[in-house]
């Protein structure tokens, strides 16, 4: 049996919790050991325990005294871990946008307690991949995994176990963006390494993880074995992972070949707890396999049991399927007055939320109620529609004939006056763009001659003085040992590359030594080391024989684009996309920041410039963003061939 969003609660279940590194005690410095810090600790302790034992409510009062007496006691480690608890507290509970919050706010604390506690950054970031992927956004989760597994690598922790959750994370994030080649490959090395460690809990939850992947592979006979072997090693520990083992219940049902077969693992895990997030999720599921199955009624009792504990829990993601479920249940039971109702619940819930409208389907709904309200009263009246509709036949034939008439010779003077127009169109347009290719041209070849200005003039006499520099330490040896100079010169490199940056900024050389892919992703590079902005680029087709003048505006509005993302939009994304095929030349730039007013901020500056320098080519930009919404930049442009470009430039 398969349910719809299986693959969605797959990953909601199966997202292993990080585990808290323990910090060495010898690493702590001695203000740690005074002032009511073991308290605090004891505090911290106790809240993790009560978080693996799945009381969340009990875990955030523990973790909030911890952090008032971290805060009263100035323990800026405590106080970092006690954050980060409550963040996690509020994750159990399926509060995930406040738990992101949280975690921001402590990240300052967990890099002032980095030098002696070991692991917290890269406990910090795995926390924050995990709860991006409970929030769907798999891009900035696994960026945030390999920035966890990069601390490791570079030995800012050493904690076997917590490699293992992180490889698991990893692989379950790659397993949603459908990459399963790539999910079974971490899951398998976390797997061995969970193996070399003799941790059986842990290797529970991974043999739980790989069903999964094969199970999503259409294997299910190897989906069952793993799923087999993840209970009887539960069974053997007695677990009381109910949030675990209720989701392994539910994979091995997804797994039978008939729904009566599903049904018992499907019973055992809503028997396990039929009141949590997880319940929730289960009986959505089942709901989606009973309608799968066109057994309606069933399928009704289940989603109005996800649609109660949904509510009850504010799990508005669960209540916006559910909602959308209901509506084509009804729909198919014909019962289209409460598949209206729900239909309408969805697309209030959806805006709420500031998701996709649903305006569309609703009026569908809303057409066949109100034809089916209507179809007796139009029963009714068909006789005389027929012969009103007799009537008006007649009276159209002449009319119409009389029109074609008209039309004829009307149509004879527009062609002719519609030609002489396209021809004047046709001259004004071509002296616009050649008037806005002489503009472009123009200041490309001021960025050029400044940046030759910098390249020759500053850049060489910025070099001759660090070589005077350099040569004076060498001629007075103590100087050297002076900390004043190692400042300076470093000051010195550090105008050097500012300079690079500014000149290649002016005119980029790759654009002019190798291809526009090349210079997009340097530029992206730069972008990437200040830190500012986390920025992925795309490209598609060849690009080797691209026209110069095609290559200079694309990457300046590249250019033009991220700086006003950095500028004004917030964001903490960018998807920038680069096509090029049959002839035509397009772009794409997307991020997720605050967006804007676009009746009030298209006709600024640096907007302006970029649709100047695209339509000076013969193509179209688009401008499209809502506040709060994001912005996206889309640009098309048809490429011709240099002689066809000069030809119109004659004209």
């Amino acid at each position: 049996m398969k349910g719809k969003y299986f693959y969605w609660c797959c990953f909601f279940a199966v997202l292993l919790p990080v585990i808290p590194v323990k910090i060495p005690a010898q690493e702590k410095p001695p203000v740690l050991e005074i002032n009511g810090t073991r308290d605090v600790h004891r505090l911290i302790a106790k809240a993790t325990e009560q978080r693996v034992n799945s009381n969340a409510d009990q875990a955030l009062h523990l973790a909030q005294e911890a952090l008032q007496l971290a805060i009263a006691t100035q323990n800026k480690a405590a106080i970092a871990e006690a954050m980060v608890i409550i963040a996690l507290c509020y994750k159990d509970k399926g509060e995930y946008l406040r738990s992101k919050q949280l975690l921001y706010l402590a990240q300052p604390y967990c890099i002032t307690a980095a030098p002696y506690t070991e692991g917290i950054m890269a406990y910090w970031y795995s926390q924050l991949g995990t709860l991006y992927g409970l929030l769907g956004d798999n891009d900035s989760s696994i960026y945030f995994f390999y920035e966890a597994l990069a601390f490791i690598k570079n030995g800012s922790t050493r904690d076997s176990l917590f490699k293992v959750s992180l490889l698991s994370n990893i692989g379950t994030s790659w397993m949603q963006k459908e990459d399963l080649n790539k999910a079974l490959y971490y899951h398998k090395k976390a797997e061995l390494l969970a193996k070399q460690l003799g941790d059986t809990m842990t290797l529970a939850t991974l043999y739980s993880n790989i069903g999964t992947v094969y199970h999503l592979r259409k294997d299910s006979v190897h989906a069952m074995h793993y799923f087999e072997a993840s209970l009887k090693l539960y069974q053997q520990k007695k677990a009381k992972k109910i949030y675990s083992l209720q989701f392994l219940y539910y994979s091995m049902g997804t797994v039978q070949p008939t729904l009566a077969d599903a049904m018992p693992y499907y019973n055992r895990a809503l028997a396990m707890d039929s009141h949590s997030v997880n319940a929730a999720s289960i009986y959505e599921l089942i709901g989606q396999a009973y309608f799968d199955s066109g057994i309606y009624d069933n399928a009704e009792k289940y989603y109005k049991s996800a649609e109660e504990l949904s509510k009850r829990k504010g799990l508005d993601g669960h209540l916006l399927a559910v909602y959308s479920k209901l509506a084509a249940v009804y729909e198919n039971m014909n019962l289209y007055k409460p598949a209206y109702q729900y239909q309408t619940k969805f697309v209030r819930l959806n805006d709420s939320l500031r998701t996709i409208d649903k305006d569309r389907v609703i009026n569908q709904l809303d057409v066949k109620y109100r034809t089916a309200e209507k179809d007796k009263m139009l029963a009714e009246n068909k006789a005389q529609l027929y012969k009103q509709q007799r009537w008006i036949i007649a009276s159209t034939g002449s009319i119409l004939l009389l029109t074609l008439v008209s039309f004829g010779v009307y149509r004879n003077y527009r062609y002719k006056q519609r030609a002489q127009e396209d021809r004047l169109q046709s001259l004004e347009q071509q002296e616009k763009i050649g008037k806005l290719q002489a503009k472009t041209q123009g200041e490309e070849e001021e960025r050029s001659r400044i940046a030759r200005e910098l390249h020759d003039g500053i850049n060489v006499l910025l070099s001759a003085t660090k070589m005077n520099y350099a040569s004076l330490g060498k001629e007075y040896k103590g100087l050297t040992e002076a900390p004043s100079y190692g400042v300076i010169m470093g000051l010195l490199n550090e105008m050097g590359f500012e300079l690079r940056t500014i000149m290649y900024k002016l005119v980029p050389e790759l654009l002019i030594q190798q291809s526009l892919p090349d210079a997009v992703e340097t530029f992206c590079d730069l972008i990437r080391r200040s830190k500012k902005l986390h920025i992925e680029f795309q490209f598609w087709g060849s690009f080797s024989a691209l026209p110069a003048e095609y290559c200079f505006a694309v990457y300046r509005v590249v250019q033009e684009s991220v700086h006003n993302i950095i500028k004004h939009a917030n964001a903490t994304s960018v998807l920038i996309q680069l096509r090029h095929q049959d002839g035509m030349l397009c772009l794409s730039i997307d991020d997720n920041g605050d967006g804007f007013n676009e009746k009030k901020a298209t006709t600024g500056m640096g907007l302006q410039s970029m649709r100047s320098r695209i339509e000076s080519l013969g193509g179209q930009v688009v401008f499209s963003s809502k506040a709060n919404e994001g912005t996206s930049v889309e640009v098309e442009l048809a490429i011709q061939s240099p002689a066809v470009n000069n030809a119109t430039r004659n004209i």
